[in-house]
């Protein structure tokens, strides 16, 4: 019989790194880009995804989110605010991160 271990798949471990990772793969941008200041819709939209699923997904706060992305705490706030308002445009990409 195969060991347990090698049953269950391996779960990736969730940080803000991995996050940034499958989100830059989704939206096929470069990870500095969502890190940037550029206020194009695609990558403003996967930037506001990065610090929802920070907030809900790792619990982070919103000050410490906001530095990571070198912003104030209050457009974390705003782009949280965003994405849980909207969440059925962010649907396809929520449920392949629930996958991931």
């Amino acid at each position: 019989f195969p060991s347990r271990s090698t049953q269950t798949r391996k779960k990736r471990t969730i940080n803000p790194s991995t996050i940034l990772s499958i989100i830059s793969k989704y939206y096929r941008i470069e990870e500095d880009q969502i890190l940037g200041r550029s206020k194009e819709a695609t990558i403003v939209k996967a930037r506001q995804l990065c610090m929802y699923l920070f907030k809900e997904k790792l619990e982070m706060s919103y000050p410490k989110i906001a530095k990571f992305f070198n912003k104030d705490h209050s457009t974390v706030i705003s782009s949280v605010k965003k994405v849980k308002e909207n969440e059925e445009d962010y649907l396809e990409m929520l449920e392949k991160f629930e996958r991931e």
